[in-house]
């Protein structure tokens, strides 16, 4: 499944699903955008998530893995106060908080090819991190909306209001 950069044929061809995928949500944020779709790993096996795709760089720069057991994600929506924050609704009724912009150490390669110096030296990736989950919400079907301290989700049966403004200081 591609997604077109600004809608033309002359925009860059980005792959944002699995090939038995389609993708079930989009949110945008700048030139960041967040596609909900199942999508295959290095190792081929397959998980529920969100790609985050920089459009500038005309690539997925990372993916936001679902838990096991969270089900499919529906519904994407950036933080109105923090644009590092993407909420994840998912069919089952979840709500999960991810930091896309998370920084991890992974060790650098230990090839041949890599100078003396650098083997095995930690480097810094971004990473997208699972930061909250929010339980007990109706299933399907599922919108989100955002507003400075808030996340609001409902159903046909349940609007809720999640107060979120905690998580503005555990993001620095």
């Amino acid at each position: 499944h591609m997604v077109w950069r600004n809608g033309t044929a002359r925009g860059a061809a980005i792959a944002a699903g699995g090939a038995a995928s389609a993708v079930a949500a989009i949110a945008r944020q700048n030139t960041m955008l967040a596609a909900a779709a199942r999508a295959s790993d290095i190792n081929g096996d397959e998980s529920d998530g969100v790609a985050i795709i920089d459009l500038a760089k005309r690539s997925v720069t990372t993916r936001c893995v679902a838990p096991a057991g969270a089900g499919a994600v529906v519904r994407v929506a950036w933080d109105a106060q923090l644009p590092q924050l993407l909420y994840a609704g998912t069919a089952s009724g979840r709500l999960l908080v991810y930091n896309s912009r998370a920084r991890t150490k992974v060790d650098a390669p230990k090839d041949d090819n890599t100078p003396t110096s650098s083997r095995g030296s930690a480097k810094t990736v971004q990473t997208c991190k699972l930061v909250h989950s929010i339980e007990g919400h109706a299933a399907l079907p599922l919108s989100l909306a955002v507003v400075k301290g808030y996340v609001l989700s409902a159903t046909a049966e349940l609007l809720a209001a999640h107060n979120v403004s905690g998580l503005y200081g555990r993001q620095k």
